[in-house]
């Protein structure tokens, strides 16, 4: 049972993202210029008061929400999983449950047995420890919050509105609807007749059941959370993180950090942080603007009346994709593999 980190070390670790030359909500505000988009629209409903055509380009018709939210999400899973070839899918998903069941779970189940809250604070402290060495901070060697010159940190208001976070939001996914087409191994959208093609494709993704899992969904959460906790805690502590002499070194540094003084309430940093975490990176929001401009040339259209169906699938792929990383460095083969488990492979 570690304490919790202190705020003097989150704030530490926010500082530099909050300086000005590094606010993302401030490099959005300068560098990101809607006035170049295409107008937008979901049917016949303009986003963002875009119904002016102010860059000259064609409007670009997205559809609706859930089917830019839907395309974002097969665009990660086509990263692991043959969406594009239904009978491949249907043997991968098989193959990962067998190997849950046989190999992974049994080898690895008992790590469930963690208790969450202590883990995770512990992870926690692990992160901001990272986050500190890549600043060029030891977080066991400092004496005193590193400083910024006066002015360095002028204010903490967030300078994007709520309609420029949903525009950056929704320009960001751009690329994965406009990508769709290739996702699925399915003609351009340009082309005559292929979005009812694409919609067709995607009610046979429908179709698709997931297989049965002895092991229930959420033990199996727990034990990918488990997994990149310790990960994270050994990568920033060493093997020995949960030894006496290592555990001893951490509460003493916990303990030196709480008797720093900060330079500032950190309520107001650290709330900010918060939000600049969460918004979509400058890279992205121009290449969704690229995305968005070629669409429009090109007379890409979506169909606003289609509902994109339930797939009863991604909650399985979800989870299997995310758990693939963190059993693979445990287990030192693929999890997911059924033959890398064989003794005579």
């Amino acid at each position: 049972m570690l304490p919790p980190p202190p705020l003097s070390m989150a704030l530490g670790a926010a500082l530099p993202s909050l300086t000005p030359e590094n606010r993302l909500d401030m490099q959005i505000a300068t560098g990101f210029d809607p006035s170049v988009l295409p107008p937008l629209y979901f049917g016949e409903k303009p986003l963002f008061g875009m119904a002016f055509n102010r860059s000259g380009l064609p409007p670009l018709n997205l559809g609706n929400m859930p089917l830019l939210l839907l395309a974002q999400t097969l665009s990660m899973l086509s990263e692991t999983f043959s969406l594009d070839d239904l009978p491949a899918l249907e043997m991968e998903m098989a193959q990962t449950a067998q190997s849950i069941e046989r190999n992974v779970w049994p080898r690895l189940g008992r790590l469930t047995s963690f208790r969450m809250e202590p883990l995770l604070n512990f992870a926690n402290i692990a992160r901001l420890t990272l986050d500190l060495r890549s600043m060029g901070i030891d977080p066991f060697a400092v004496d005193a919050l590193p400083q910024y010159p006066q002015g360095a940190l002028p204010h903490f208001n967030f300078a994007l509105t709520a309609p420029q976070v949903s525009m950056a939001r929704t320009v960001a996914l751009i690329p994965n609807i406009i990508s769709l087409n290739e996702t699925l191994s399915l003609p351009p959208l340009s082309e005559p007749g292929s979005f009812e093609m694409m919609s067709g494709y995607m009610s046979n993704l429908a179709a698709l059941t997931p297989p049965n899992l002895a092991v229930q969904f959420p033990k199996l959460q727990k034990l990918a959370l488990v997994i990149q906790s310790l990960d994270t805690i050994e990568e920033a502590f060493g093997p020995d993180a949960f030894g006496p002499w290592m555990l001893d070194r951490i509460e003493t540094m916990l303990a030196v950090w709480n008797g720093f003084s900060m330079p500032l309430p950190p309520l107001e940093p650290l709330a900010l942080n918060a939000k600049l975490e969460s918004l979509p990176s400058l890279e992205a929001i121009e290449l969704g603007l690229e995305s968005a401009q070629g669409a429009a040339m090109a007379m890409v259209t979506f169909d606003a009346s289609f509902s994109p169906p339930n797939l009863a699938i991604t909650p399985f792929l979800n989870l299997t994709q995310a758990l693939s990383g963190s059993f693979q460095k445990v287990l030192e083969i693929d999890p997911f593999d059924m033959c890398s488990h064989c003794p005579f492979a």
